[in-house]
């Protein structure tokens, strides 16, 4: 197994042939890849950007190796740490995916940043749909009624409360059956 983490720790080498390292080590399963993994996904500023087929790759392992330990912390680490936005959104993916509760409050913090691309908020949003975790009902039922009637969060939050099926959600979701905006109807 060492030689496979040091083809895909190795910078120097092909992107794919990186990438089958990847995920040759996330068919194996060892934990001792995680940290090499984040390392390739967090990306440190002034680092060359990996290519997208060697970030998939990684995310692709880490996701298989994380579902079958406890530790993610790292990964929600490197939503706060990373200044890249490719970084953050297959961060913001992959805890959606591992769906996971200790991933909630960055989310709903990601989704309520206004200081973040639309994109970025919206993912947080459809991530916090998919965990479930009653906590984010609140925040997803202020986002509907504060919002502008054109704001894309309105029905992404809409769509995400009624994954979540709480029983607060049930008069803000029959109030947006009759919202003038028609993705908000939708419910996306």
């Amino acid at each position: 197994m060492p030689p496979l983490i040091k083809i895909m720790s190795n910078s120097n080498s092909y992107s794919d042939i990186r990438a089958c390292a990847i995920d040759a080590l996330g068919k194996i399963g060892d934990e001792r890849v995680v940290e090499p993994l984040i390392d390739i996904l967090s990306q440190k500023k002034g680092k060359l950007l990996e290519p997208k087929l060697l970030l998939l790759s990684a995310a692709r392992t880490l996701i298989k190796i994380m579902n079958r330990q406890t530790e993610m912390q790292p990964l929600i680490d490197s939503m706060s740490q990373s200044d890249s936005r490719d970084i953050l959104t297959k961060a913001i993916d992959f805890l959606g995916e591992l769906g996971d509760e200790r991933a909630v409050q960055p989310l709903i913090d990601t989704a309520l940043n206004s200081n973040l691309y639309w994109d970025m908020q919206l993912q947080a949003i459809e991530a916090l749909g998919k965990i479930g975790d009653k906590r984010a009902v609140q925040p997803l039922i202020d986002m509907i009624s504060k919002s502008n009637s054109y704001d894309s969060r309105r029905s992404y939050a809409i769509a995400a409360l009624g994954k979540i099926g709480d029983k607060r959600a049930v008069q803000p979701l029959v109030d947006a059956l009759n919202d003038c905006n028609i993705s908000v109807r939708k419910g996306q």
